[in-house]
């Protein structure tokens, strides 16, 4: 009915945006991550018999579920199937609770506002307890944003709460914990770092051999023209990061 009414007729990219010099000037750090092998902190099984697992252990198996989806004669099972594999895969990639202890590591090398977006509440709130919400009052929500705005607090925590419209108070880094597929996400959330006059961060999770690696390409598509760092560890990201500043 809205596209009826009124249709998209332009869209403004960031490569359009870079040209025009309408945009922040932007780094963008892609920082390797790893499914650990050796900590059994994922529950699997029923509800009658579960048991722990590591992240590449359960991570491989809905992978390797979701492959043989494809294979289904029945048209409709087959669908049934890849969706529950696909949100099941994805579900292990957002709450991964190795990502969380890269992004308390990068953050403490971080002494400017930071804004942390991750698709797990739960996952979020291992990071930071300001993390604006769904679950939130509103009221609550508000007394974030403003300890934010006021700098009382320097950092914060969304999933879609903040990724669009919302105008941060002197933000200069945005950490994407995890992320979907498409290009707009990447857009929505480079466009929290309004032009302070200084150059604004974006550093972006990867987890290797995973379907991070096709996402993360779909959303860079339109990033070519910004700087883009590829590291291949926290570690070399901060050391980057540092000289960059």
């Amino acid at each position: 009915m809205l596209n009826k009414i009124a249709p998209i007729c332009f869209k403004y990219n960031l490569k359009k945006a870079k040209m025009d010099s309408t945009t922040r000037d932007l780094d963008i750090y892609v920082i390797m991550h790893y499914l650990d092998k050796k900590e059994k902190n994922i529950t699997s099984g029923g509800k009658g018999s579960t048991f722990m697992q590591t992240e590449k252990a359960a991570y491989d198996y809905w992978d390797s579920q979701h492959k043989r989806s494809f294979f289904i004669a029945d048209e409709a099972m087959k669908q049934l199937k890849i969706r529950i594999t696909a949100t099941k895969r994805s579900s292990i990639l957002y709450k991964l609770k190795s990502k969380v202890k890269v992004v308390r590591d990068l953050l403490t090398a971080i002494n400017t506002k930071t804004i942390v977006f991750g698709n797990s509440l739960d996952a979020l709130l291992q990071i930071t307890p300001n993390v604006v919400s769904s679950r939130n009052s509103e009221a609550e929500n508000k007394r974030i944003r403003d300890a934010f705005d006021n700098n009382k607090i320097s950092t914060i925590g969304s999933f879609k709460k903040l990724k669009q419209g919302a105008n941060l108070s002197d933000l200069d880094n945005c950490i994407m914990m995890s992320y979907y597929s498409t290009s707009k996400d990447l857009i929505q959330r480079i466009g929290r770092l309004r032009d302070n006059g200084k150059k604004g961060n974006i550093f972006i999770l990867l987890t290797e051999n995973t379907q991070e690696e096709i996402w993360l390409e779909k959303m860079l598509a339109e990033a070519q023209d910004y700087k883009i760092i590829y590291c291949p560890n926290v570690e070399y990201a901060i050391k980057k990061y540092k000289q960059n500043k």
